[in-house]
């Protein structure tokens, strides 16, 4: 009996012991909150004061028809806040995509809000782009209200009808105009006017630029300008639409400090073995892989055109800094040795990734040899401004092996003079690329 008693008071104190252990647990949990968690004092919002600064759109509706692509016009006041680049997202990308240049693409009809918003996501913009067929039928809400009284209670009614409206989808542009009409550029930077096209429905509001000296300053099919030599030129965009309406902006260029250390012959910037980036260049980009931005917007109309041919091209390496090209050859050096990593990969400030100029497409490797991408490119590339920069058969005047992946950014002028007469930038300006060693 005595033995039964003893091993009840000692599970007895066996729960007592556990329970109280329990207990402990939960007051230093409690305890941990209090004196810690608790007084952790908030991260420092250190993010600019947004106060007086806007940005929105021209207007609340956009009105584009199905297949058409166009910039979005938007007016950024951006005061003293540091990263002035742009997010845009759109509600429905099934119906309308965007770029993070301010670029739509009408997809399907229908209509998805696009939303605008600075790096800090302290400002944002909205606005309604509506895709439609040409002639369609567009439908106004009206809303009534009546208040009835019938005593002794009053009630409200709310009556909203739709009523289809016609709109003339044909009309052409009647007006165009650009919100500077005098831009200063340095040296290799990049700026864009905005366009305004009237009325807003006009069927057909795609622009074609020009400049009236390309050894000053060059513009791209988006109205994207960059000096390129000191000087004054005159850039104009005209309605494709109607041929009679333009508008042109003063371009001034001046030297630049920006581009210091970086050769340019003949307007086109020089990265190879024999010609280096300083350190700390870094491309002019607003988009996500930090290539320049004329670069880009050639790269997305290429890969669009190659998409109708049934062709996928997609960026495998884009911009590369400094410090990332040197770990890449550094582990190329130790896994193969230097003379052999020299063929293929530039060393340290001597690659033309970090220019922003550069593009690795597909699968880079000798597997795309041959494919009816490598073909593709091989053939259209030009077309857009690039050259495959290390062609087959040139490595002793380019310094590397063939790689049919390789694009360059050098403008539709120059890369057709390339393609033509089948040379290397090199070649073409009578350089060398060699290691000084």
């Amino acid at each position: 009996m005595s033995k039964r008693v003893t091993k009840n008071m000692q599970d007895e104190i066996s729960a007592i012991k556990t329970f109280a252990v329990f207990i402990a647990i939960i007051a230093v949990i409690i305890c941990i909150y209090f004196v810690i968690i608790k007084n952790i004092e908030p991260i420092e919002d250190k993010t600019v004061d947004i106060a007086g600064y806007s940005l929105s759109f021209d207007s609340d509706v956009y009105d584009i028809e199905i297949g058409q692509r166009e910039k979005l016009d938007i007016n950024f006041v951006s005061g003293n806040i540091v990263d002035t680049s742009l997010l845009y997202s759109s509600s429905d990308e099934s119906v309308v995509s965007v770029d993070n240049n301010g670029y739509i693409d009408a997809l399907s009809i229908g209509q998805a809000v696009i939303k605008a918003a600075n790096a800090e996501g302290k400002l944002s913009a909205e606005i309604t782009v509506v895709v439609h067929n040409t002639g369609e039928l567009s439908s106004a809400m009206t809303t009534t209200t009546t208040a009835v009284t019938t005593a002794p209670v009053q009630t409200t009614t709310t009556v909203t009808t739709t009523t289809p409206i016609v709109i003339d989808w044909e009309v052409e542009v009647e007006s165009i105009a650009l919100s500077k009409s005098e831009i200063s550029l340095d040296i290799w930077e990049i700026e864009m006017p905005m366009v305004t096209m009237l009325p807003s429905t006009a069927k057909d509001k795609s622009e074609r630029w020009s400049s009236s000296d390309e050894s000053i300053a060059v513009v791209d099919a988006y109205g994207n300008i960059r000096g390129v030599a000191p000087g004054q030129c005159v850039i104009t965009v005209t309605s494709v639409n109607n041929p009679n309406l333009s508008a042109s902006v003063n371009v001034i260029v001046s030297s630049s400090s920006l581009v210091e250390g970086v050769t340019f012959i003949d307007g086109i910037m020089v990265v190879n073995k024999s010609y280096p980036l300083p350190v700390d260049y870094v491309p002019q980009s607003t988009n996500d892989y930090g290539l320049d931005d004329m670069c880009y917007s050639a790269y997305l109309d290429m890969k669009s055109d190659a998409q109708d041919d049934g062709i996928s091209l997609y960026i495998s390496s884009a911009y590369r800094s400094y410090s990332t090209q040197s770990s890449l050859y550094s582990n190329y050096v130790a896994n193969r040795g230097q003379q052999a990593a020299d063929t293929f990969s530039a060393r340290a400030g001597y690659s033309e990734h970090q220019s922003g100029l550069a593009i690795d497409v597909n699968e880079v490797s000798d597997a795309f040899i041959g494919t009816p991408e490598a073909i593709w490119l091989a053939e259209h590339a030009h077309e857009y401004g690039f050259i495959i920069r290390y062609p087959e058969g040139k490595s002793d005047i380019t310094g590397y092996k063939y790689e049919p992946w390789h694009i360059r950014y050098v403008g539709i002028e120059t890369a057709t003079h390339l393609y033509e007469n089948e040379l290397t930038i090199e070649e073409y300006l009578g350089i060398d690329s060699v290691y000084a060693e």
